[in-house]
């Protein structure tokens, strides 16, 4: 019988999400350029905050507390460079696109992740 690994590789979901950020920074950098900045501030955070993730996996005893604390202090990351850098331009006539840019760059991890679990070669069967 075949054994199956039901884990996902977290270091190609890195090399997907790196893949993603540059496309994103090539399509920034052509159609919205005074937005690139916040697109990379928000890919970067995300794929610096990924590496909680990793963290967790790496731990000898997993329980509540572990995971439940990282994955506060993980959302606590995202919420403070959002609630930052809309707070900087609060008064931008772009404030709208700011945002946007934001949810984009925050979106390449989990756009990598749903890559990577799809092109996983461990096969789900039931």
């Amino acid at each position: 019988m075949k054994t199956i690994d039901k884990n996902v590789d977290l270091k190609k979901t890195y090399i997907y999400a790196f893949i993603l950020l540059i496309l994103g920074a090539i399509i920034f950098s052509i159609w919205f350029l005074d937005l690139l900045i916040y697109f990379l501030i928000a890919g970067c955070v995300t794929i610096g905050n990924y590496f909680l993730l990793e963290r967790i996996q790496k731990y000898e005893a997993i329980n509540q507390i572990t995971v439940y604390g990282t994955l506060i202090l993980r959302y606590f990351i995202y919420v403070v460079v959002a609630f930052v850098v809309i707070w900087i331009n609060r008064t931008s006539p772009i404030l709208e696109y700011v945002g946007l840019s934001l949810i984009a760059g925050f979106s390449i991890i989990q756009l990598s992740t749903i890559i990577n679990a799809l092109t996983s070669r461990n096969e789900v069967r039931s």
